[in-house]
């Protein structure tokens, strides 16, 4: 989750909005919790809110040029178990695979942009990535996409 905050953060910065991922306000980075994010917001003294929730994602490796079958497909559901800012209320745990030759991924995300007057949705963003060869190909490939709709979009300057 940090990466990508933090290189979501960086590439709003670029403009005129200035962003802080919640990796670097909050007290307590894990769990994330409607509590630690008010508190953050109060700190800040933020407009509003992104919060980026992965929908889908899925993995095919290869290793000596034979199609590996420990890829896989993972599922969470968009609009079940997420309450104010998008702060999960179900966790799950997440484990590394195992170094390999090749792994290819897509991923499917949805941004929603928070009004902290409410906080109400005020912006939805559905974002894909596919084909990418590592975790940090897959972030840049990405966020790039996310912070140029929100500037063409106004959210953000």
């Amino acid at each position: 989750r940090c990466p990508f905050e933090r290189l979501l953060a960086s590439r709003i910065n670029e403009g005129a909005t200035t962003a802080v991922a919640s990796c670097d306000a909050v007290e307590t980075r894990d769990p994330l919790t409607r509590e630690s994010i008010e508190a953050a917001v109060k700190a800040q003294q933020a407009d509003g809110v992104l919060s980026t929730k992965l929908v889908s994602f899925a993995w095919d490796t290869q290793a000596g040029g034979e199609r590996d079958t420990r890829g896989g497909r993972n599922f969470k559901p968009v609009d079940a178990g997420y309450g104010y800012y998008g702060v999960p209320t179900v966790y799950g745990e997440l484990q590394t695979a195992a170094p390999i030759t090749t792994l290819k991924g897509e991923a499917h995300v949805t941004t929603n942009a928070w009004s902290t007057k409410g906080p109400t949705v005020v912006y939805t963003l559905d974002s894909a990535v596919s084909k990418f060869e590592s975790r940090d190909q897959g972030l840049v490939t990405l966020v790039g996409p996310i912070v140029e709709r929100l500037r063409k979009d106004g959210l953000i300057r």
